[in-house]
């Protein structure tokens, strides 16, 4: 049938009936309709879970008594009208093969307005999908409030507690864009140590964490609100090649580094891990997060580091799982790496003196599931994907705030605050590094239309200046 002979087939109330009935009664049985059952489509953001035992009852119950349950439903742009609520039972309706339903017509309201509804008729013969019915509120919330919202819904408890979990363990993390990165086959560097790069509100300093003057010049007197950072694993790529003659694996320090020799003293490197956590320190806020990546061998030197800073600390690290193992020669393929997260009062989410620092809507988990970069895109050995930056810097800043970096390595870390309005100040010891970070950036602003200025110790430079025949 035509839209046109199904909307001719909706029948209403009889107006002379209704008009021996009080105002207020009439307002709502006149809306009261009974509706040819093509002319009714599903509701795409239905948060109701399918169950085919409990819809099998319920067919069963439609069968021997009818429709004794009344559905909502909403008049769309089409001319179709989207059942608001009752989806399940229009399923069940049609298996059995119903061909005219009664429903409550709300007219052309929004969807807003619709999903509000949904959710104060709510009838629980069918479990609801926590991710969606926390997408729906959070919505709900940002348009009505909570105070007015929670006015006319009445919500298990329960169920409104694993919703805001569900949803804001998974939520997207806005539009993030894993750009497309080059990698570089140019044996020229064109950076030096102690080049400055401004990168439109961004700061880039060639140097050395661990340096008081370096990390001052970086900072130039501004203080982080986060602290996000990926340093050296101190992982002798050398020495385990040296007890595997034959299928000996890649050397990254070797290939990558100029003087950075990744094969410290567990002494030497416990004394580099406790200098840069103080510098990062000494040039943050006071209640301010760290995010610091690690390998596992070295968590005891870590958390040290940290204790000596006067900084707390989660004992049970952070853990990022690839959807695949890095190839190595190993048994037991390393699948995950970890990541140690701490700062003042951070752990416990206790407030103190009303400066806690959490700024996602709900509490995290600790195992975060992102896809790493495939290996072609990889322009520094432990390169990480913007999503996982992302998710750090949801958590524990704001729009506007100063995220520190203090081995920018790839410059996934300035790539995510560009996109989530927040400002990076990086470190980059390797002069090759830097020069990949510059060119990402300027090929990211270039690819996605953003304004970009970027100079080198004050100067404008663009992509042509990576293309010279400068040498060092």
């Amino acid at each position: 049938m035509s839209l046109d002979q199904l909307t001719s087939e909706i029948r209403e109330v009889p107006a002379d009936y209704l008009a021996n009935l009080p105002d207020t009664e009439q307002r709502i049985f006149k809306n009261y309709k009974i509706f040819p059952i093509q002319i009714l489509v599903k509701a795409e953001w239905n948060y109701k879970t399918e169950n085919p035992e409990r819809s099998n009852k319920l067919q069963e119950s439609l069968k021997r008594h009818g429709q004794i349950e009344t559905m909502h439903v909403r008049k769309l742009e089409t001319g179709y009208y989207e059942v608001v609520n009752g989806n399940h039972r229009l399923d069940d309706l049609i298996i059995i093969g119903t061909t005219h339903v009664i429903a409550y017509d709300h007219g052309e309201i929004s969807l807003a307005e619709a999903q509000r509804i949904a959710i104060q008729t709510n009838e629980l013969r069918f479990d609801a999908d926590p991710y969606k019915l926390g997408e729906i509120l959070s919505n709900l919330s940002d348009i009505f409030g909570d105070e007015d919202l929670f006015k006319t819904i009445d919500i298990d408890q329960r169920l409104l507690d694993r919703a805001e979990l569900e949803y804001g363990r998974n939520a997207p993390i806005g539009d993030m864009i894993e750009d497309e990165l080059e990698e570089s086959n140019s044996t020229i560097v064109y950076s030096e140590r102690g080049d400055l790069y401004e990168l439109n509100n961004h700061r880039l300093l060639v140097g050395d964490s661990t340096n008081d003057d370096d990390v001052e010049k970086l900072m130039n007197g501004k203080l982080a609100h986060l602290v996000y950072t990926d340093p050296p694993y101190n992982i002798n790529y050398a020495e385990f090649n040296e007890s595997r003659p034959e299928n000996r694996g890649r050397n990254w320090a070797d290939e990558y580094c100029s003087e950075w020799a990744d094969s410290m003293s567990d002494e030497d490197y416990s004394q580099f891990l406790f200098k840069f956590i103080s510098l990062a320190k000494r040039h943050s806020i006071e209640y301010a997060h760290y995010y610091v990546w690690f390998a596992s061998k070295y968590f005891h030197e870590l958390t040290t580091a940290f204790k000596l800073n006067d900084l707390s600390f989660d004992g049970v690290p952070i853990v990022w799982v690839k959807q695949v193992a890095p190839m190595t020669y190993a048994h037991y393929r390393k699948k995950y790496e970890p990541c140690l997260f701490g700062g003042k009062d951070s752990v416990t989410g206790n407030s103190h003196d009303g400066k806690r620092r959490w700024s996602a809507e709900v509490m995290d988990d600790n195992v975060w599931e992102v896809d790493r970069d495939h290996n072609v895109n990889y322009v520094h050995p432990t390169q990480k994907p913007v999503k996982l930056a992302a998710r750090a810097l949801r958590n524990s800043s704001k729009e506007g705030e100063l995220i520190l970096d203090l081995f920018l390595g790839s410059g996934t870390t300035m790539i995510c605050a560009e996109q989530m309005n927040r400002i990076c100040n990086g470190m980059e010891y390797e002069p090759r590094f830097a020069d990949e970070i510059v060119k990402r950036y300027l090929r990211y602003c270039r690819d996605n239309n953003v304004e970009c200025e970027v100079k080198r110790n004050g100067e404008v430079i663009t992509l042509e200046f990576f293309e010279g025949e400068l040498t060092i």
